[in-house]
């Protein structure tokens, strides 16, 4: 069976199902089945649209429930998300004031001026080819998600694509064939462990001058040679847990709360083996950041400073919509999309400790998603409304999360926005795409459609 609903943006949507389909335009339906689902037949005129292809499941799962015993579950439309949609609401999306599509390009499709990056350090990311590149010193980064906008990161473990050097200690029968496969980043640097099993093979290097307490991210990239073969992985003594590479290069990352001083990385494996590594990091985060690589030093990469002008952004009601994700899988920092520096409180972001939405315009109580959270890793379309200093709204993937009443005017004129951080800490450490802004607050249903 399949579905179609039928809508003009003013009366309720109507449900068809229909088992067959021929012809290339205009279409015949066999099996016709209308007003299905408890909606109601209607005499559509020559503006109605298909407005949407709804899954065939979901019409079981209405027919599962809804029964002779009179809808137990009380099922509705808006259980299957077939709501209806005014047209005025495509016509609203329209106009934004922004349009940053961020994709491969910071280049406006709409608006003034321009999106300046700067950073002080070159840094990685991965191209749309899946190979880690570098970016020059101030050059915005691109990965298939968006726009990469990171905090600044330091790796302090050496030699990070280099096992044979000494700053890596080998014990017990495990040995080092340098450059021996194509790396992530392109590069025959890749080197191969090899473990013969006579005895707890390993291969480890520690880092001194920690305080006790800090959290560690340790992440190394490898591919099986042999396949099938687990490597434990360790750090200053404490089992993190296994590493069971596969045909594909993939980076590994364990989190560590260090109980001394020294952190470390150490592969073991007891049994006869091999695998290729590369691009060990040891960083003083809650996650893994781009790669950095080093030599006979810690490397800094530093932070991302991505930012508009306030040309672009409206002074009482506003909408911002954008396609957001992060990496902190603890929630342990907070997360900013946005920040108008020079008006006070007028920010958006992921809060720390929770990852719920939350949205500042001057009020005197944010507005918090709630139970919403955004889960690392996932890409969500994050929507926030300042309805002149009156309210506030939160939308994830165009439903209402979160609201709050009251605001008052900006304590000073906007002269900068910066983009996934705050102009010096708490980053997104994620990306952004198709950015856009408008200058006033959009309806709930222009929102589920944004």
């Amino acid at each position: 069976m399949a579905v179609l609903v039928i809508s003009d943006g003013l009366s309720t949507p109507e449900v068809v199902t229909y088992t067959g389909v021929s012809g290339s335009g205009p279409y015949t339906l066999t099996g016709v089945e209308r007003g299905q689902c408890g909606s109601t037949a209607h005499a559509w005129g020559s503006g109605a649209e298909v407005a949407s292809d709804v899954v065939s499941t979901l019409i079981n799962r209405w027919e599962e429930h809804v029964t002779a015993a009179g809808n137990p579950h009380n099922t509705t439309l808006d259980d299957l998300g077939i709501v209806p949609i005014p047209v005025k609401a495509l016509g609203d999306l329209a106009d934004p004031v922004l349009h940053a599509p961020l994709v491969w390009s910071t280049e406006l499709a709409v608006g003034s001026g321009s999106i300046t990056s700067q950073r002080a350090t070159t840094a990685t990311y991965v191209d749309r080819g899946g190979i880690i590149r570098t970016a020059a010193i101030n050059a915005p980064r691109f990965e298939s998600a968006g726009l990469l906008i990171e905090g600044a990161s330091s790796n302090s473990c050496l030699y990070s694509a280099d096992f044979s050097a000494a700053a890596w200690l080998r014990l017990y029968n495990c040995a080092v064939q340098v450059n021996t496969r194509a790396a992530p980043d392109g590069t025959t640097n890749a080197d191969t462990l090899v473990f013969d099993g006579t005895q707890y093979g390993q291969i480890t290097q520690s880092v001194a001058g920690y305080t006790i307490g800090t959290t560690v991210t340790i992440s190394v990239y490898a591919l099986a040679d042999t396949q099938g073969a687990t490597f434990a992985v360790w750090c200053a003594g404490v089992y993190l847990g296994d590493m069971a590479p596969t045909s594909t290069w993939r980076r590994y990352q364990w989190q560590s709360t260090l109980t001394g001083t020294t952190a470390s990385l150490t592969i073991v494996s007891h049994v006869s083996a091999r695998v290729y590594v590369w691009g060990a990091q040891i960083e003083v985060k809650h996650y893994a950041t781009s790669y950095i690589q080093t030599s006979d030093a810690p490397v800094t990469r530093a932070a991302d400073l991505i930012y508009l002008s306030s040309d672009n952004w409206p002074v009482d009601s506003y909408t911002v919509v954008v396609d957001v994700d992060h990496i902190d899988v603890g929630h342990v920092g907070g997360h900013r999309i946005y920040q108008v520096m020079g008006a006070t409180n007028q920010l958006f972001g992921v809060q720390a400790g929770s990852g719920a939405l939350v949205g500042w315009h001057n009020s005197t109580t944010p507005v918090t998603s709630s139970p919403t959270i955004l889960q690392a890793g996932l890409t969500y379309r994050a929507g926030y409304v300042v309805d002149g200093y009156a309210s506030q709204r939160v939308y994830l993937d165009g439903v209402l999360v979160g609201a709050q009443s009251g605001g008052a005017p900006p304590s000073g004129s906007p002269y900068i926005v910066y983009l996934g951080s705050n102009s010096s800490t708490i980053p997104l450490d994620g990306h952004l795409r198709n950015l856009r802004i408008y200058d006033r607050a959009l309806s709930a249903d222009v929102l589920r459609i944004a």
